[in-house]
């Protein structure tokens, strides 16, 4: 008797066939599946001929046989490239280590290969394979009796429109690492990044029988980073209050369709389809938009959905130099027409185009509101125009926490994934201020000193939050119900809610941003309108000015509206902040390391070397004034040039000051991300100069290289007077480096 280990049923001996009646059986099955294939492979190509038969009988242009060719070779080569990343995904989830060991690319590899600080979540892949199948159940049900309901009703044509196949397939999303932040947290909340990579073989397939169309999807991919945050963290069960989902960049989406909706993956439709659907998406789920779950009563969901921006990052595109030759002809090399692509979230800038030039100059200024930091990630695409497709010429990854930390950059950034170029960028972090004595400093430099960019500088922001409308009047057409959508406008920009339909007193619940020249002259304008009728339901005007007296610049209040109701009201909550361009958090680490020394020396000789180096209390409080009201300072900072100059005398002190930035790249596995290590260094020897040096420390995870620039070096002794002078670095490990590896 044999039994079987998992279901414990137990079955009586059986006699298998031996092994050459297997092979004989199963070369049978492998002759009559090459027969098969071989067979329907000549009716296809037969069947791909028919229509070129049928051209030349009606006498057609051969020019329509050249369009359906090139038509069709354009569909096999898309489906090929999407096969070919759907085998790839499913390599990667059913072998990560394989994948390695075979030295994929590195878009392909996991994050926590390459950032040591996100981990592996192995386990909960585990659960999530184990629950997916009951998933798929709740997905079938959910279509079907949810959502097929509301598309019939939505339209008369699609009264037939049904789910006839539903399957979410085997494979789940896999965490390929999770990322959880202990430091720069507020207390009362968790952070978490997961790097999700799904790459489903579902297929769902919709049919509307009235007109004979089917269609459908079929190997959906997708892959992105998303912020898990869990907060308030409260003293009471489930001691979580709310749970909050979001992604941070844009995911990217791959889908194949199926049925008559493979017309989306002919050349030129297939980017646009996924560009819908991605839009879709990033309209719930895209930072500023969060998904929010509450987990206890009495929270308010608007300040969790909606939270004030953590700053505005202020980019000046200045240039770039050295970009690759794309327009070249035979043996002659042309030049490039360059512009520049700027993204921050759902924020996108185009600059101008350059024509004709390899060192383009485009003195540009954009701003910009930063959401999440650490995480979001400010990306710099350059391409090359041209008539028919813009060609690439690098791209740039910038960690904002690092632009955070420094307040202002000013530095030439190397062109990733292109080997040649460099892109000069000056960014400022703007913080968000609370106080109206504030904004007299901001608007004063603007005034006196205007230069070509200051007019398009904004001094503040505007943070508005539409909660709702109530007792709108009715429509003057036929007297029923309206579809209010409210418009906001400040200036020339105006933003629209989205429409709630058949209500008198709306919700929308929704958050929008202004940037602000002069809050003392500017206001804003609500305009509610019926959206199906385009009839005016009434208007409301606060001036901005009114947010300067009040507590904190924050009002939240009940609006009458005019042309409406008797008792037509909005509701609103309105912030306003003032844009400030703060003193460097490294130069105050720095000195307050300073003191740090000095304080662990004997008084006798810290008081001799703080009357030698230091500056006075009162020079040193006119050197910040200084440097706060300067507009633009450049990222080597007056402390650094300091340090360059000669020792005076001879007099250096014994000490070591170094500047540390690391910029980890935690996005999505694109991997297109580089950390860059910055550091200076100044060093010296009591009563002797041996000379200075200026150096800059880059690791680019990409390429895998450490690269060193030297910027300058001066009084530099030598030995002899005709000695030629030359740098050499080198790469030292430490002993414990040495014994682990």
């Amino acid at each position: 008797m044999s039994a079987d280990s998992e279901s414990g049923v137990e079955f009586e001996d059986t006699v298998e066939p031996s092994s050459e009646y297997k092979e004989d059986d199963e070369d049978k099955v492998q002759e009559k599946r090459g027969l098969y294939d071989t067979f329907m492979e000549f009716c296809w190509t037969g069947l791909y001929l028919v229509p070129v038969y049928l051209v030349g009988c009606l006498g057609f242009s051969s020019v329509w046989v050249l369009l359906g060719l090139a038509l069709w070779f354009g569909w096999r080569e898309v489906r090929a490239l999407r096969s070919e990343a759907l085998r790839s995904g499913y390599l990667l989830a059913r072998s990560e280590e394989r994948l390695v060991r075979e030295h994929f690319k590195e878009e392909q590899l996991p994050p926590w290969v390459h950032f040591p600080d996100v981990e592996r979540v192995e386990w909960l892949n585990k659960i999530l394979a184990h629950a997916w199948p009951f998933f798929s159940q709740y997905m079938d049900n959910f279509l079907r009796e949810t959502i097929e309901p509301v598309v019939r009703s939505s339209n008369e044509m699609l009264k037939t429109f049904t789910f006839t196949k539903v399957n979410f397939g085997d494979q789940p999303p896999r965490i390929t690492g999770v990322k959880t932040y202990d430091k720069n947290v507020n207390k009362n909340q968790i952070l978490m990044d997961l790097h999700i990579s799904y790459k489903s073989d579902c297929e769902v397939v919709v049919e509307i029988p009235k007109f004979l169309v089917k269609g459908g999807v079929k190997d959906f991919q997708l892959h992105g980073m998303l912020r898990v945050v869990l907060e308030p963290l409260i003293g009471q069960m489930p001691i979580i209050g709310a749970l909050t989902l979001f992604f941070i960049q844009r995911p990217r989406l791959h889908i194949d369709w199926t049925g008559i909706t493979n017309l989306f993956q002919l050349p030129g439709l297939n980017g646009i389809s996924e560009d819908m659907v991605m839009d879709n998406i990033a309209h719930y789920l895209v930072l500023p938009k969060r998904f929010t779950v509450p987990l206890v009563n009495n929270l308010e969901l608007a300040s969790l959905r909606f939270p004030l921006p953590q700053g505005v990052v202020r980019i000046h595109l200045l240039g770039a130099r050295d970009l690759k030759s794309k327009d070249n002809h035979l043996l002659i090399k042309g030049k490039s027409d360059p512009y520049a692509v700027l993204r921050l979230g759902n924020q996108v800038y185009k600059s101008k185009v350059i024509n004709k030039t390899l060192h383009p100059q485009w003195k540009e200024v954009y701003e910009a509101i930063v959401h999440e930091v650490p995480g979001q990630m400010l990306s710099i695409s350059v391409f090359d125009q041209d008539p028919d497709e813009d060609d690439f010429l690098g791209r740039v990854l910038v960690d904002l926490n690092v632009v955070k930390v420094q307040r202002d950059v000013d530095q030439w950034f190397f062109l990733e994934e292109s080997g040649s170029g460099e892109v000069h960028l000056k960014l400022q972090w703007l913080s968000l201020v609370s106080d109206p004595d504030v904004l007299q400093e901001v608007l004063q430099p603007m005034k006196t000193a205007p230069d070509e960019t200051s007019n398009d500088l904004s001094t503040a922001m505007l943070v508005v939050y539409v909660d709702g409308a109530s007792n709108l009047p009715l429509s003057k057409k036929n007297d029923i119900t309206v579809d209010p959508v409210a418009r906001l406008s400040v200036y020339d920009k105006t933003l629209s809610s989205q429409v709630c339909y058949d209500t008198q007193n709306p919700a929308w619940e929704e958050a929008f941003t202004f940037f602000i020249k002069d809050p003392n002259s500017q206001e804003l304008k609500i305009q509610i309108d019926d959206n199906q009728i385009q009839q005016l339901l009434g208007y409301t005007t606060v001036p901005l000015r009114d947010l300067l007296v009040v507590k904190n610049m924050f009002l939240q209040q009940s609006f009458a509206l005019a042309q409406s109701g008797p008792h037509s009201t909005v509701n609103l909550k309105l912030a306003l902040r003032i844009l400030v361009l703060e003193e460097s958090e490294v130069d105050a680490s720095e000195r307050d390391s300073k003191t740090r020394d000095l304080s662990d020396m004997p008084s006798r000789e810290r008081d001799e070397i703080a009357s030698r180096t230091m500056p006075s209390e009162s020079h040193r409080e006119s050197q910040n004034d200084a440097q706060r009201s300067a507009s633009f300072r450049s990222s080597r900072a007056p402390s650094d040039r300091h340090d360059l100059a000669p020792a005076p005398n001879g007099n250096i002190t014994s000490c070591r000051d170094r500047e540390e930035t690391l910029s980890t790249a935690s996005g999505v596995s694109t991997l297109a991300s580089t950390s860059d290590l910055h550091k200076r260094l100044c060093m010296g020897f009591p009563n002797v100069s041996l000379g200075q040096i200026e150096i800059t420390v880059r690791y680019s995870a990409q390429r895998k290289s450490l690269v060193v620039v030297i910027h300058t070096w001066q009084a530099i002794n030598c030995t002899h007077v005709r000695t030629s002078k030359h740098l050499r670095t080198d790469l030292r490990l430490t002993q414990q480096e040495k014994e682990e590896n």
